[in-house]
């Protein structure tokens, strides 16, 4: 079946509107019409047949206060019986052409309709008869209706011009807006004056708002997939620097050992020797951390303290925090079911870091918290931050803002923290940096040793 436009369906119903409108008018006007056609044929038999009875004699009875006269006139005019015929009997006699032949005559007065009808005999005396019929008390009631008929044809020609109207408007509006929605599904959806078109127009809205959510997780996988990909060929390629950099690392190392042990050693040389056993050092940590990375492994969790988890790292760290001027402080405490070796990991390079962009005279403070279903794990220090443009890529490996840095303490903070059913997050507040990492306080899911 072909597609009609809506303006064509509401054109199409207007105009059946308006042929019943007027098809009612025409046969209510003929209903009127016959029935008065009708009552003037029975009003002019009346009259025609009391002229007869006049004319043979007999007595013919008038009821006048229902508009019906009778009356006989000599051949001079004068009245012989009955009253002098009324304006409508004159004209009947008037129209009297041969004897005995009957005319008849119709005038319309005051709301009445009278027939009279006339006879002349042979002798020139003249027999007339009147009936007369009031216009019926429905006749302005068929006016009325008339009236209202057609006004109504008129009123549904209009609403329903006016309805396509509406119907077109709102229809072109909601197709702009889905022509806007395809470009940007953040664009606003205008709302039609129709009821209908205005729940279209709802609908829409949500699923451009459902949407947009589905965008967003959908970009939040990919970066997701795309970071285990990248870590992937991390630890495809960690492997390999493992077996083919570790082994001469230790090496070296232990060549610089015996050599910085060795007596004779100029103060030169042995600032020489010092300086690539801390290269060295730093080199294996990489390694370390590469492994680590690339190696993630279930966490064994088991029931531990937070605080004391912090408490111990900081304690540790402390030595190295004192040399350049930054005190560590550790708030707080939750009980959850961690891997404290892994755990301690984390903490380790957020409080390193945190250290390295403190202002000498200050804190780090690592604040430990219950939130629900989650422990929190912040570090807060008041350094700089890190720059708007760069947040994106804090956690990923190799992103570093230090000259010496490796880039991979904070993406093993986040490895950690999601291994434990949480998340690592960077945020500003106030003067404070801070990275807050969350874990479950349960156990379900993971492996667990009592």
């Amino acid at each position: 079946m072909p597609h009609q436009s809506l303006n064509a369906r509401l054109a199409t119903i207007a105009l059946l509107a308006l042929i019943a409108c007027g098809a009612s008018v025409v046969a209510l006007t003929l209903l009127h019409r016959s029935g008065a056609e009708q009552r003037s044929a029975r009003a002019e038999q009346q009259a025609s047949a009391s002229v007869l009875r006049l004319r043979s004699g007999r007595p013919v009875v008038m009821r006048a206060r229902r508009g019906g006269r009778a009356g006989v006139l000599s051949p001079q005019g004068y009245v012989l019986e009955g009253t002098a015929p009324p304006p409508a009997a004159q004209r009947a006699i008037r129209a009297i052409t041969d004897v005995e032949d009957i005319a008849t005559a119709m005038r319309e007065d005051e709301g009445e309709v009278q027939s009279a009808a006339a006879l002349r005999d042979e002798q020139g005396r003249v027999y007339w008869a009147m009936s007369a019929i009031n216009v019926p008390p429905r006749q302005p009631l068929l006016r009325l209706a008339v009236l209202v008929l057609a006004l109504s044809g008129l009123a549904s020609a209009v609403l329903a011009i006016r309805t396509a109207r509406s119907v077109r408007d709102g229809a072109r509006s909601l197709s702009d807006s889905v022509d806007r929605l395809s470009k940007s599904l953040a664009a606003p959806v205008d709302t039609p004056a129709v009821g209908e078109l205005a729940v279209v127009a709802d609908r829409v809205r949500l699923m451009a708002a459902a949407l947009v959510n589905a965008q967003g997780e959908r970009d939040a996988l990919t970066r997701q997939l795309a970071a285990k990909d990248r870590l992937a060929a991390l630890g495809r390629m960690s492997a390999g620097v493992a077996h083919e950099v570790r082994n001469p690392l230790a090496a070296m190392k232990l060549r610089v050992d015996l050599a910085r042990r060795s007596e004779g050693l100029s103060s030169d040389v042995r600032a020489d020797l010092d300086e690539l056993s801390s290269e060295i050092a730093r080199l294996d940590r990489l390694v370390v951390d590469l492994l680590a990375l690339s190696r993630a492994r279930p966490p064994e969790r088991k029931q531990r303290s937070l605080g004391e988890i912090a408490r111990n790292r900081a304690g540790l760290l402390q030595t190295w925090a004192d040399e350049k001027n930054v005190a560590i402080e550790v708030e707080g405490d939750a009980t959850a079911w961690v891997d404290e070796d892994q755990l301690s990991r984390a903490i380790d390079n957020l409080a390193r870091n945190a250290i390295e962009a403190s202002p000498r005279g200050r804190s780090v403070r690592v604040c430990v918290a219950q939130r629900g279903a989650l422990c929190e794990i912040s570090v807060r220090d008041l350094g700089p931050g890190v720059a708007r443009d760069r947040e994106q890529a804090l956690f990923e490996p190799f992103f570093t803002t230090k000259s010496d840095g490796t880039g991979l303490g904070l993406a093993l903070a986040r490895a950690t923290a999601e291994a434990h059913g949480g998340a690592l997050a960077y945020r500003r507040e106030g003067i404070e940096t801070v990275f807050a990492l969350t874990v479950t306080s349960g156990a379900v899911g993971h492996s667990v040793t009592p």
